[in-house]
């Protein structure tokens, strides 16, 4: 069953809300401890140092893993938004072919032409983010697609923490939006028939691929959807992260002023 546009942004919508009440949680706790103005109790205290410490570390970990994986969503959709143009271009080649009076070398440079965007769509694919191939699934160590178009990396979701126990998704399901795993459609080999079907002067051959054409834009738009739903997730934990990474650091701080007279060993 294909999951919704609609069913992907409130998923995601939820999962932002249920990372910011996590924060919030956690920026209370910190705040308690800075109203703690003469601790009667020094080494009670000292704990409280020690684990607003790996508090603040913790959530200075998790900003810096959403922040990371924005950007590496935010390079996913680029090459999407260009497969996206690519496939457009696709679709312009089978409108022009769609109907009879083609001549055979207009069909040629037309079949032609569609082959040189199926190479450019794999290339795309085959994007790379530092050392991280990006549409590969957990499978990011070489190129989740060979120059024949068949997908070589797997369907796992990779996810990232935005909150304490709160996860995103933080990478795009290839196996879907391309492969068309779980009954969608094969973007790759939809290609591959349009330059069949045009290479031989098949008018109503081509007709019958538009429309696989056109369920291939509305995968990558979907994916492209996503991918955006879950970049803005990612911006909104790095900052509240980072504020609340500051608030721990400033607890800590108060705290160890008033305590200067206790040797402490975190």
């Amino acid at each position: 069953m294909r999951v919704s546009d609609s069913l992907i942004f409130q998923n995601a919508t939820q999962n932002t809300q249920a990372a910011e009440q996590a924060v919030q949680a956690a920026t209370e706790v910190s705040s308690t401890g800075l109203a703690v103005a003469t601790p009667s109790d020094n080494p009670a205290a000292a704990g409280l140092i020690v684990n607003y410490s790996m508090q603040s570390a913790r959530y200075t970990a998790i900003s810096s893993a959403a922040q990371a994986a924005s950007s590496e969503l935010s390079s996913a959709s680029s090459s999407l938004t260009a497969i996206s143009t690519q496939l457009t271009q696709a679709l312009q080649v089978a409108e022009q072919f769609s109907s009879s009076g083609n001549s055979a070398s207009q069909c040629t440079s037309g079949a032609a032409q569609v082959n040189s965007i199926l190479a450019q769509v794999i290339a795309d694919l085959n994007t790379k983010f530092g050392s991280r191939y990006l549409f590969g699934g957990t499978d990011d160590s070489s190129p989740p697609f060979d120059a024949s178009g068949n997908y070589l990396g797997n369907s796992a979701v990779r996810q990232v923490e935005i909150a304490p126990g709160v996860y995103e998704q933080s990478n795009v399901d290839a196996s879907t939006a391309i492969a068309g795993a779980g009954g969608g459609t094969n973007v790759l080999a939809t290609l591959q028939s349009l330059s069949t079907a045009v290479a031989s002067q098949d008018p109503a051959q081509v007709q019958a691929v538009i429309a696989s054409l056109n369920a291939s834009v509305s995968q990558v738009a979907s994916a492209l959807s996503q991918a955006g739903v879950s970049m803005s997730s990612f911006n909104t934990a790095a900052t509240t992260a980072t504020q609340t990474a500051a608030n721990y650091t400033k607890a800590t701080s108060g705290l160890a002023v008033r305590l200067k007279s206790l040797p402490l060993y975190v």
